[in-house]
């Protein structure tokens, strides 16, 4: 995605000039009801009368890359860089630290991103930054990384003129970002802010523009930081429980979660990129169908309960973050499994995801707390957990390509093979 397109004359979107793949990135995530002949994205202010500018965005990157979007007010574009830096790592820490420095000072690069629209539409059109500017103040900016993975789209760090933060915007730009968005306006609605135990942020305003779903969340907690688990601040059983409370018990089958998964899978049927494997997804998912064991289920998984969409504050409380992946009615301590799975993953990658001894004997005090506990009804678990991390890779190569996804297809096929024979990678 970061090779540039050879130019004619201007780089353009939607106009008579084929896109740069670095505008088309941009204007997907930001400007996705624009995708239309009356609109078109170029990197500079345009002359020609016909064409009106409707939005300009000050960018920088690198190497023909554009890597992030950022208010025009220099000082509010260095503390939107500089905020939150607790919640990285030391050395992307001190990265997006040096980066905020030389954007205040003017050491940066910078270049413009344009929409321009015809003449006759220019002042009917609506933009996110638009619609955000009538709820939270006339006078806002924002920060974005632009995502190049397969779940891309805009989540905006909405700043006033000073910088300081209003709020997390996320703007849908196709029909899977729009259900994860959905899914999250209705799961944060639900919680109103948490429990004393985990908070999670409260929504400030959502809508539609176009056929697209928006959502704004309130800022976090001004000096959160990361959880770091060998400083020993984990969630614990406590968190877990509130987060994701037991509400029944049951057959695994009886849940709306396993019910959903079946569902998923049938669509996927006649898609030649992932059909082949569908095989071993079967498998996997028949052994929770079948099972007889009764086990406690849960209101909800998460869905992505992992160390990048967690924090603590000063004082020790534990904030969560981006519902999108919310699985109502499933089975309790998937949430738990992901945790230990995902640490494992950022160190190991694949095989560290298929370490099952090793993610449930971690897991084990806090499952049995939920009653979990037999090696039965943890090879249930493993199981439809790994089950779930497939269909969802799945799915994303077949909306997205292969290119795209964490793993290879390969790796994929491994991973579901060893889990459905009861080994490990």
């Amino acid at each position: 995605m970061n090779e540039e397109a050879p130019a004619r004359g201007e780089d353009s979107l939607h106009g008579p000039v084929t896109a740069t793949p670095e505008l088309a990135l941009v204007a997907e995530q930001l400007w996705p009801t624009c995708a239309s002949p009356d609109y078109r994205v170029v990197d500079h202010v345009g002359t020609h009368a016909d064409w009106i500018t409707v939005e300009q965005q000050r960018v920088i990157g690198r190497r023909g890359r554009i890597d992030v979007i950022l208010p025009a007010r220099r000082s509010a574009a260095a503390r939107a860089l500089a905020a939150y830096s607790r919640l990285r790592a030391i050395r992307p820490r001190l990265t997006r630290l040096a980066l905020a420095g030389g954007v205040l000072l003017g050491l940066v690069p910078e270049r413009n991103v344009v929409l321009e629209a015809r003449k006759d539409i220019a002042s009917d059109t609506v933009t996110v930054l638009r619609e955000l500017a009538q709820t939270l103040g006339s006078d806002i900016g924002a920060a974005m990384h632009v995502r190049r993975s397969a779940n891309r789209k805009a989540l905006l760090h909405v700043v006033n003129r000073r910088g300081d933060t209003l709020g997390y915007a996320k703007l849908a730009r196709n029909d899977v970002s729009s259900a994860g968005i959905r899914n999250e306006i209705q799961a944060l609605s639900e919680l109103g802010g948490g429990t004393d135990v985990v908070r999670v942020p409260r929504v400030l305003t959502a809508g539609t523009l176009g056929d697209f779903p928006y959502l704004v969340t309130e800022p976090l907690p001004p000096r959160i930081r990361a959880v770091t688990p060998a400083l020993g601040d984990a969630p614990s059983i406590a968190e877990f429980a509130a987060l994701s409370p037991v509400v029944r018990s049951g057959l695994p089958r009886s849940t709306e979660h396993l019910a959903r998964m079946h569902s998923r899978t049938d669509r996927l049927r006649q898609v030649a990129e992932v059909e082949p494997l569908l095989g071993v997804l079967d498998t996997l998912l028949g052994h929770a169908t079948q099972s007889e064991l009764v086990m406690p289920i849960a209101r909800w998984s998460h869905g992505d309960f992992a160390f990048w969409n967690v924090g603590r504050t000063p004082q020790g409380q534990l904030w969560c973050w981006d519902f999108e992946n919310v699985e109502r009615d499933a089975l309790a301590g998937l949430d738990v499994l992901h945790w230990h799975a995902s640490r494992r993953r950022e160190r190991s990658g694949v095989e560290g995801v298929g370490d099952r001894a090793g993610i449930l004997s971690d897991s084990l005090p806090t499952l049995r707390a939920f009653g979990v506990a037999s090696p039965e009804k943890l090879a249930i678990l493993y199981r439809t957990y790994i089950a779930e991390i497939v269909l969802r890779t799945l799915e994303t190569a077949a909306d997205d390509g292969w290119s795209r996804t964490w793993v290879s297809r390969t790796e994929l096929i491994r991973l579901a093979e060893h889990t459905a024979g009861g080994g490990a990678v």
